[in-house]
């Protein structure tokens, strides 16, 4: 099974770097494209395949909120500052409640997979 606690800890460094953004205007965040690309592929690597393969399916957010909210925060917060390819743009409040719900899930979610891949 995957470490749920040591993904929470990535997802926790990905929280802090939207709260310290270097700008942040009018409910909108301003980050350096490398620090958020690094944590995601921190995430990327510490979760399950069986996580990775229903991220694919896109399945509903009621079924597995965990997955569901870590799609939606892929997207989100991978959106290019008009200015500089070094630098995306978010809307902060919607990214902090998508990293609440995925530290809040995860560990259901993932121990929800792990016994349907068992019944496999």
């Amino acid at each position: 099974m995957a470490n749920a606690d040591e993904i929470k800890k990535y997802v926790n460094k990905l929280f802090r770097i939207v709260n310290s953004a270097d700008l942040a205007v009018f409910g909108y965040s301003i980050v350096k494209k490398n620090k958020v690309d690094d944590i995601l592929v921190c995430i990327i690597a510490l979760l399950p395949d069986s996580f990775k393969k229903t991220m694919k399916k896109r399945v509903p957010i009621d079924v597995y909120p965990s997955v569901a909210s870590f799609n939606r925060l892929s997207k989100v917060i991978k959106k290019t500052f008009f200015l500089s390819k070094d630098l995306y743009i978010f809307k902060t409040q919607g990214v902090i409640s998508l990293i609440q719900n995925i530290n809040k899930t995860i560990e259901r979610d993932l121990n929800k997979l792990e016994e349907e891949e068992q019944q496999l």
